[in-house]
């Protein structure tokens, strides 16, 4: 069966809503929580206390969705379900490569 990774729709959000996720992980720039699911799927977060403007946080989400899909192979990626919460402001004035450590060291420490 081949894999792949995949947005969370709003469905997603929904059926995990109250659930505690299984391992709670924190960066530089990110939190992440991890919920145990039959595929690989995962989402960004971007308050609007972190950037008030909606293109900030639609650049931050895709400045991180590209280190996540660049930074990892599948076959690194346990199955789950995946969620990046940005935890300090000002993210999106930071460097790409900065961005990709830290994504990829939160992910690797699970």
């Amino acid at each position: 069966m081949k894999k792949s990774i995949k947005s969370l729709s709003f469905v997603d959000f929904k059926k995990i809503q109250g659930k505690r996720p299984l391992s709670l992980k924190k960066g530089r720039f990110f939190n992440l929580a991890y919920f145990n699911e039959v595929d690989i799927r995962f989402s960004f977060v971007v308050s609007k206390k972190k950037s008030k403007k909606a293109v900030s946080r639609n650049k931050i989400k895709r400045r991180s969705r590209m280190c996540l899909l660049k930074s990892l192979s599948l076959n690194e990626l346990k199955n789950g379900l995946y969620i990046f919460n940005v935890s300090v402001s000002g993210v999106e004035n930071v460097m790409y490569e900065e961005l990709f450590e830290d994504i990829r060291n939160l992910v690797i420490s699970l």
